[in-house]
């Protein structure tokens, strides 16, 4: 079905077929994130940590602070 088709299963079938070679070369030339279905990947808004580091922390007044 080709809800099912994906790039890993392709892999996974050439590699029954004996085929290494060309699993190995789409291994090599396809981006990862095509190697699972999108409904088994995880969403970003589904982990508490946003991944963004903050920088901007001041603890004195920034008016009066300088850069040294």
């Amino acid at each position: 079905q080709p809800e099912h088709a994906t790039v890993g299963r392709l892999c996974e079938i050439l590699a029954e077929l004996g085929r290494a070679d060309a699993r190995d070369t789409l291994y090599r030339t396809v981006p990862l994130y095509l190697f699972a279905p999108l409904d088994d990947t995880v969403h970003p808004a589904d982990c508490g940590d946003s991944g963004v580091v903050s920088s901007c922390h001041s603890t004195g007044d920034p008016r009066t602070s300088s850069i040294s």
